[in-house]
């Protein structure tokens, strides 16, 4: 797998990783909490064979939740603020933008590039 095609899934399918991410992270340290705390309370084998590593838990999962919920605010900040100027019905407002626009298509996914193409012909842009 390219450097290429790892980039292309996540710019299309980034949102839904980051919520998965997020997820995982979340349990990660949930259990780790439990590991830590309450081990009485997991009485399986995980938790015998992870008992020197939930330190490492402990300390790593809150990073995990913090990175992933950074990415998933980020996306959907982006994608909001890609609707506001897109949605512009002032041309010279949209023109004013056209570089900030331009800028997001190249992180957001790829329908909202055919988007930004579409209201370029509809204000009679040729870029």
């Amino acid at each position: 797998m390219s450097h290429s095609s790892v980039m292309a899934f996540f710019r299309e399918h980034g949102l839904g990783a980051s919520i998965g991410v997020l997820v995982l992270g979340v349990f990660l340290l949930i259990f780790a909490l439990f590991c830590f705390f309450w081990p009485h309370l997991l009485k399986t084998t995980v938790v015998q064979k992870i008992d020197g590593y939930d330190y490492w838990l402990l300390i790593l999962a809150p990073f995990i939740v913090a990175i992933a919920a950074f990415y998933l605010v980020d996306g959907i900040l982006n994608r909001r603020k890609f609707e506001r100027w897109v949605g512009t019905k002032r041309k010279s407002e949209f023109i004013h933008r056209i570089r900030d626009l331009e800028d997001l298509t190249t992180i957001l996914p790829e329908r909202y590039g055919k988007r930004l193409e579409e209201q370029k012909r509809g204000f009679g842009l040729k870029r």
